[in-house]
């Protein structure tokens, strides 16, 4: 066995910033990994470190078309640039967890850290309108983050502690769970770039997707990418349009079981694993 190091491949710049000119000098190719929210600064010298790592990479291979953009804005001197969608865990054949009591229908789900940015405020505004008309509604918020205590308050002032349930962090078998169950995901995000905080694709979705979930979204960074409008779920514009989207799907249930399946086929065509590998040992290749 060679103990030639043929390429490095790294999750972001950050891995790279001090090792980029040893690894040019030996002549070692180097892909680097751009997710989106990695690459968003507001600071000229934190902006000048990334451009100079990027520049010194053999390819910056993005996880979508919008982050792709953002490395474009960067004006780079190297050009040698592409997206590959991230893979999605397809958690069908799993043992699963039923550690809750899911007896509402229908039942909405939002599985994502608990941050401004992933719209779960607009969500419990909008569940206050949605139970006048579905009382028994569950609405279930998996994960965990720095804004529960001011989302629980909401809950709590709105009454809707019977409708709403914070699950905390879910492990695999017990997020199977949820997406057997659910009827949609929503998780429409919110622009917080200025803050950098965005979102660069949305790998949750697709995990929902597995089960035939359709999602409700927003178009904002990344996430009308991995969320088709009117083919795998909806995308919003604006919040004004969640209210109505929603009504209409848990009205409709021969659409949202058409935006389910279409979002199942979807998954298992473009974001089973050994597929999305397939893209990047292409690549590999094309380096060699």
């Amino acid at each position: 066995q060679s103990n030639q190091i043929k390429l490095i491949i790294s999750d972001t710049w950050k891995s790279l910033e001090l090792a980029t000119t040893h690894l040019n000098e030996k002549k070692i190719p180097i892909i680097c990994l751009a997710h989106g929210n990695d690459i968003l600064t507001n600071e000229p010298k934190k902006l000048e470190r990334i451009k100079r790592t990027l520049n010194n990479c053999t390819s910056i291979i993005a996880n979508s078309r919008f982050t792709l953009n953002l490395i474009k804005k960067l004006s780079l001197n190297n050009n040698n640039l592409g997206y590959i969608y991230p893979g999605a865990e397809d958690l069908r054949e799993i043992n699963v967890d039923k550690f809750i009591d899911l007896d509402g229908k229908p039942l909405l789900l939002t599985l994502a850290r608990l941050e401004k940015r992933k719209g779960h405020f607009q969500i419990i505004k909008l569940i206050k309108e949605l139970i006048k008309y579905f009382p028994n509604l569950k609405y279930i918020i998996a994960g965990d983050g720095p804004e529960k205590t001011k989302l629980k308050k909401l809950v709590d002032d709105y009454k809707l502690s019977s409708n709403i349930f914070f699950v905390g962090s879910v492990n695999l078998s017990q997020k199977k769970f949820l997406f057997e169950n659910a009827d949609l995901m929503i998780m429409p995000t919110i622009d917080e770039s200025v803050n950098r905080s965005i979102e660069g694709f949305g790998i949750t979705y697709l995990e929902a997707a597995f089960f035939s979930v359709p999602s409700i979204a927003s178009n904002i960074g990344g996430t009308p990418e991995a969320v088709l409008h009117e083919k795998t779920g909806i995308i919003i514009d604006d919040f004004d349009a969640l209210y109505d989207h929603t009504i209409e799907l848990l009205n409709n249930k021969s659409k949202l079981e058409f935006l389910g399946k279409n979002a199942q086929i979807r998954a298992i065509n473009e974001f089973k694993w050994e597929n999305v590998i397939n893209h990047y040992y292409k690549l590999f290749k094309s380096m060699q």
